[in-house]
This record gives structure tokens, sequence and C-alpha cells, in this order.
């Protein structure tokens, strides 16, 4: 024979529940309004100091980037005369845009050639404009790729400038 459950084991079961819910509630309104404050920092982390090279150091790394760029330039050179001999007035011939490809692939791989080879150790006179060299190549080759011509003889302009520049600090030509 089954017992039969009275209302009060329903009512009691019913006051543990609401009782339970009522405890989360209040729990997680107390979580939410409290803000624990972040874990202390333990680790302080100090910049490595600046790297110190010998004179000889400095020389070896000078002449190194000064190769790499000469190296570099002279081929970009050589890819942009050859598409502008190629070149004619409308530049709409199918040598002409091989040419124009092959000038942009030849900078591309050029200017990371030269980021390959540069030295942190060379002096900041030739470091600097070689540098500068480099991302007035990336800006002239963009403005291609974009045919913003106006933009890419500019870029030309100032890589031509840094040219005489690092001419000069290299000792080359």
């Amino acid at each position: 024979m089954r017992r039969r459950r009275s209302h009060c084991d329903g009512f009691a079961v019913a006051a543990a529940a609401f009782g339970l819910a009522a405890g989360a509630v209040a729990n997680t309104g107390l979580a939410l309004a409290d803000h624990p404050q972040p874990a202390p920092h333990t680790v302080r982390l100090v910049p490595p100091s600046a790297a110190v090279y010998s004179k000889g150091e400095i020389e070896a790394a000078g002449g190194a980037t000064c190769t790499a760029w000469d190296q570099a330039a002279r081929a970009l050179a050589s890819a942009g005369k050859l598409r502008a001999t190629t070149a004619e007035p409308d530049g709409s011939s199918p040598e002409a845009r091989r040419a124009r490809t092959d000038e942009k692939r030849v900078g591309m791989t050029s200017i990371a050639f030269l980021r390959s080879k540069v030295e942190p150790a060379a002096p900041p006179a030739v470091l600097a404009p070689v540098k500068s060299w480099m991302a007035t190549q990336i800006d002239r080759l963009h403005s291609v790729n974009m045919r913003d011509w106006e933009a890419a003889n500019d870029a030309a302009d100032r890589a031509n400038a840094l040219v005489a520049t690092i001419v000069s600090e290299c000792g080359l030509r």
C-alpha cells in the first residue's frame, strides 16, 4: 500500500527550494557587487640595455650594410632601366607589363635581401638612410601597384635623394 503524502510535505519541499533559490540570488548579487582587486604584478620587466659594439664590429657591420645596399640598389636600378627601355608611351604592351611585373618582383626581392643583410651594429649615419630608402622603395612599389603614378614618382625622387646620402656615407662609386 502506498502512503499518501500530505500537503505539508509539498509545502516543505517548496519552501526549501525557494530558500535555496533566494540564497543563490543573494550570493550572485554579492558576487556582482564585490569588485576584486587584480593580482599584483610579480614579474618586473626590465628593458635590455643598449647593445655595445666594438669599433671593429661597427666598421664590419657598416661595410656589410653598404655592400648589401649597393647590390640591392643596382639590381633595382637595372630592372627599372629594362622596364623603361621596354615601355611604350602608353605602357600597355605585353612586354611593358611583363617588364613592370619583373621590376616589382626585383624590387620586393631586393628589399627582402637588404632587410636580411642590414646589421644593427652599422653606424647610424649609414643605418638610418638605408632603412629610409627601403621604406621609400616600399612606398614606391605600393604606389605603382595602385597605379598612382604621381605618388610613385614622388617616392622615386625621395629614394634618389637618399641614394646620394648613402653613397656618400658608404664611400661608394
